[in-house]
């Protein structure tokens, strides 16, 4: 599935100012999960009741197979000089192929952020992007 699907669902989200959804893939796996970041508005943190509203709405919205294997709260998401998201970015970092291709980030900083998400257990097998 792709991020346009969730977009229904999570642009609905008051607390949420924007997100991103990647697909991790581990060395030699053959599979991927879906990993949903959340940037918060000012003032705002990703508690257990948002998680679990975010999950409910997609499940019942789409289905189970669309709800991220995992929810995190980022700091920033990496955007363009134009100020468009890039999704390929934290990809690469999550699933350790990390490239050389920050400069097209306005924010490359940001990336840091994400390394402590390389190597997460199995979560819901059923998402996929």
């Amino acid at each position: 599935f792709s991020i346009a699907e969730l977009s229904s669902f999570l642009d609905k989200l008051f607390a949420i100012k924007d997100y991103i959804a990647v697909g991790q893939h581990g060395e030699g796996d053959l599979d991927e999960q879906v990993l949903l970041f959340v940037k918060m508005k000012h003032g705002r943190k990703l508690n257990e009741y948002l998680h679990q509203d975010i999950r409910s709405a997609i499940k019942f919205g789409l289905s189970s197979r669309h709800v991220p294997a995992h929810i995190f709260q980022v700091e920033d998401l990496p955007y363009t000089l134009n100020g468009k998201k890039i999704k390929n970015l934290p990809r690469e970092v999550v699933s350790g192929k990390e490239g050389t291709a920050t400069e097209m980030a306005a924010n490359p900083e940001c990336l840091a952020g994400y390394r402590k998400f390389l190597d997460l257990p199995s979560g819901s097998p059923a998402s996929k992007l």
